[in-house]
């Protein structure tokens, strides 16, 4: 027979003592190494060549200089985005060391209540994965939000500083990395719907967009801009799935998902247990429930859409939920449901320094004493971080110079006169060599994935606050066309700026003074099914391609849940060779062009000065785009593509 429940939401809290408030500074004390080591507060990164550290430098550039993101900046890192890559700019050094330590603070005070909540098994528990965890930064920025719901759901019960707290680390860490932010607005909802349960003010969500609003503001944006930030980091959100997935490894993948699988049996059964004993309420047991799968559902996307290293994200996430619910209190009842989920946390530790170390039989304390060394250089840091700050600014200033000398030594680039901008992910070389690098919206080329980020593009590279010189390349990451990087710009472009020499292996484009006008030709139409050969149109001269491809219903529950099929782009040469491409949708409607096939500097130069008689230029006859099985599912299995001639005449009278 099952018990008679308590479905009140609002039992006597039980009081806090002496010894609970003893734990709580043991458990704050315990994990602050830790929570430092990750979360990194006073690091500070130089500058280097490369993809990833051109997008950092790029986005400490645009805070810097007060460029309004959401408007001037769209991309997936907010105005304090050096929290999360450490990049170092001498003008946001105070908000960042600022935030970086209120982030730290706020999140170990959270962590050590929650500790004295759940007592010693968490704590080691925690220790164990923050001490051996490998790369947990982005997962220690989805903490703030879930340990908010399960201070909430525990006893005794948070104060409102600590809740103030845990809102606060959450919020910082939103303008930071915007994939935080729905599980922060999750937790925030459950928050305030136990707040209501209990007669209290649901005052969380309030609290975090104020402490949103602040930090925006103290980062040198306008706070009545925050909308224009939020739409613009949605719009860059929605078509990341369908862009950015690279191909999975099934067996990582399926293994993940079964180990969560289980995790989710054992969390059912042990919310089960709870609602019949009837000493939790049902809304604080479903709201448990809610964010942890939620937390799992952001570890699933985040960690394997992008699956590379970011898989151990999904690891990192797996490995905190599972010692969470096998020391929560029902799981103490419940010996062989804390067990398993104690070794799925064990088992999620184990991928992380197998994949970053490339062997199967890694070294397991390389992790542990990695973690160790960095928590004693953020202690040493801060300690000379109190002592002398101006001093800790003024070292890591000297490092940035001799990081841009050695930057600018290895890739030389002329004095350019004017704002400038850059297609190819070169964008650290420029601010390396003191140019006025003003960017397109979305930064670098391969985040130019979905046609309302594109038009932001040609708005601001049509508009009189488009760069006077910009540095053209064709190529992209991920095996993309070469011409699709920018590619449905390139009209533009080739009317707006006439082209020069070749710096630094980039066509340098200057703006004209008038645009040359170019025309456009008949438009050919085809309907064609996936996996069917298209033939382009007969012709020399240019020609761009569009596709429609729109997913399907049951194309965007998949986009939704996890990603949409890849789909490849073939061109097909007169001798019958076949060369693959990844092709992204949003990107193929709004153009690109096909023919001839443009992949360097020179041939780019040469399509601008209008010299379609280059030596060796080869022209695909043909193009196919597939996706699979589960492709013809999620765009249903057609398309619709148009050929577009160029003239490019009035180019070559141009010269």
């Amino acid at each position: 027979m099952i018990p008679r429940q308590d479905m009140s939401e609002n039992p006597a809290p039980r009081p806090v003592t002496w010894l609970f408030r003893l734990g709580w500074l043991a458990g704050a004390l315990l994990l602050l190494p830790l929570i430092a080591a990750h979360v990194g507060p006073l690091r500070t990164y130089g500058t280097s060549e490369g993809l990833d550290p051109s997008w950092m430098a790029a986005l400490a550039d645009a805070a810097a200089r007060g460029a309004a993101f959401g408007r001037d900046i769209v991309f997936t890192g907010g105005p304090l985005s050096g929290l999360y890559t450490g990049f170092f700019e001498p003008a946001m050094a105070w908000p960042i060391a600022g935030f970086g330590l209120l982030v730290t603070v706020a999140l170990t005070i959270v962590a050590g209540h929650f500790i004295a909540q759940r007592g010693w098994p968490t704590a080691l528990a925690l220790v164990v994965i923050l001490g051996t965890g490998v790369l947990l930064r982005d997962t220690i920025a989805l903490l703030p939000a879930l340990f908010l719901v399960l201070i909430v759901t525990g006893e005794p019960r948070p104060g409102p500083m600590v809740r103030l707290a845990a809102l606060a680390a959450g919020a910082v860490l939103a303008l930071a990395k915007f994939s935080t932010v729905p599980l922060l607005v999750l937790a925030c909802l459950l928050a305030d719907l136990l707040a209501l349960s209990r007669r209290q003010w649901p005052w969380h969500s309030l609290a975090a967009v104020a402490v949103i609003a602040l930090a925006f503001s103290l980062a040198g944006q306008n706070p009545l801009a925050l909308g224009d930030w939020l739409r613009g980091s949605l719009e860059t959100s929605a078509g990341y799935s369908a862009a950015m997935s690279l191909p999975s490894r099934p067996l990582e993948l399926a293994a993940w998902i079964a180990i969560t699988a289980t995790l989710g049996g054992v969390v059912m059964r042990l919310a089960l247990s709870d609602w019949k004993r009837g000493e939790k309420g049902v809304l604080a047991i479903a709201a448990e429930v809610v964010i942890l799968a939620g937390f799992l559902f952001l570890a699933l996307k985040i960690g394997f859409v992008r699956h590379d290293l970011h898989s151990l994200i999904g690891w990192g996430c797996l490995a905190v939920a599972a010692a969470l619910v096998g020391t929560s209190p029902a799981a103490r009842r419940d010996r062989p449901a804390a067990a398993t989920a104690l070794a799925i946390a064990l088992l999620a530790l184990l991928p992380g320094p197998v994949l970053v170390q490339r062997t199967l039989l890694p070294d397991y304390t390389a992790q542990p004493v990695a973690t160790a060394r960095a928590a004693r250089d953020i202690g040493e840091t801060f300690l000379r971080f109190i002592a002398d700050p101006a001093a800790w600014k003024r070292d890591a200033g000297a490092r940035l110079i001799a990081a841009r000398a050695a930057l600018r030594a290895s890739h030389p680039l002329p004095a350019i006169d004017g704002t400038i901008d850059v297609v190819p992910s070169n964008q650290a070389q420029l601010i390396a060599h003191g140019l006025a690098y003003r960017p397109r919206p979305t930064v670098q080329e391969y985040t130019s994935y979905a046609p309302g980020l594109i038009a932001r593009n040609r708005a601001h590279v049509d508009g009189p606050d488009g760069p006077a010189n910009l540095l053209m390349q064709p190529g992209s990451i991920d095996g993309r066309h070469p011409a699709s990087a920018e590619g449905a710009l390139w009209p533009l472009i080739l009317s707006r700026y006439e082209p020069g020499d070749i710096v630094g292996g980039m066509v340098l484009m200057r703006r004209r003074a008038a645009p040359v006008p170019l025309t456009a030709g008949t438009t050919v139409t085809i309907e064609a099914g996936l996996d069917t050969d298209v033939a382009l149109p007969a012709g020399d001269g240019p020609l761009v391609m569009t596709v429609r491809m729109p997913l399907t219903p049951l194309g965007r529950v998949m986009d939704l849940a996890f990603r949409p099929p890849i789909v490849m782009l073939t061109t097909v040469e007169a001798d019958g060779r076949r060369t693959p491409w990844r092709a992204i949708p949003g990107m193929l409607s709004e153009g690109m062009v096909i023919a001839p096939h443009v992949a360097t500097a020179e041939e780019f130069r040469d399509l601008a000065l209008g010299r379609m008689d280059r030596p060796g230029w080869t022209r695909p006859t043909a193009i196919r785009l597939s996706s699979g099985w589960l492709g013809r599912l999620a765009y249903g299995g057609s398309v619709t593509v148009t050929f577009t001639p160029l003239d490019l005449g009035p180019l070559a009278a141009a010269r």
